[in-house]
């Protein structure tokens, strides 16, 4: 049992998700209860409640923290193919949280992280209409990439999916 005074919280929270995880692979998430969370977890409903306020609040902090892993992107770095590769790289070896909250119907927790991992830098810079469309084509390309990656049990390497997100040119006949 953690010791909530003398631990870091941190640590407590991640007593949390680890307790929702392994109820996870037990349970379905709709099947799963805050009290279940805290019993397995050994934390307090207090301190539960004080950071997370709701079982999806625990899977969506999980799924922040795979993003929180990602290596930063740097300005000019924005959308190339550099960086979703090392993304897709970074989200296999995640592959089996992933697919647990795939399973689980909460793949849509990642569509926020991605679209603010990509969003356009607009501050300071006016950027147009065209552009705009553009970024977000791309982001929610990438996002529905990922899903459909779930969807075949990401068994494609982040390799072959960057050599289907460019498509090869047809030689003219």
């Amino acid at each position: 049992m953690p010791d909530e005074q003398s631990g870091n919280r941190k640590d407590l929270e991640g007593c949390v998700e680890r307790a929702l995880l392994g109820l996870m692979l037990e349970k379905p998430f709709a099947g799963i209860s805050v009290v279940q969370i805290v019993k397995k977890s050994g934390v307090s409903r207090d301190f539960f409640y004080r950071h997370f306020k709701t079982k999806m609040a625990v899977a969506e902090h999980c799924v922040a923290e795979i993003f929180m892993g990602m290596e930063p992107l740097k300005m000019p770095d924005r959308i190339t193919m550099k960086c979703l590769e090392r993304d897709l790289v970074h989200l296999l070896v995640h592959k089996d949280i992933l697919l647990l909250f795939h399973k689980n119907g909460l793949s849509g927790l990642m569509w926020p992280l991605i679209k603010e991992r990509f969003a356009l830098p607009v501050v300071g810079k006016k950027i147009t209409f065209q552009e705009e469309y553009d970024a977000v084509v791309s982001v929610s390309a990438f996002y529905e990439l990922i899903k459909l990656w779930l969807d075949y049990g990401m068994v494609q390497t982040p390799k072959y999916l960057m050599g289907i997100m460019v498509p090869k040119r047809r030689k003219s006949s």
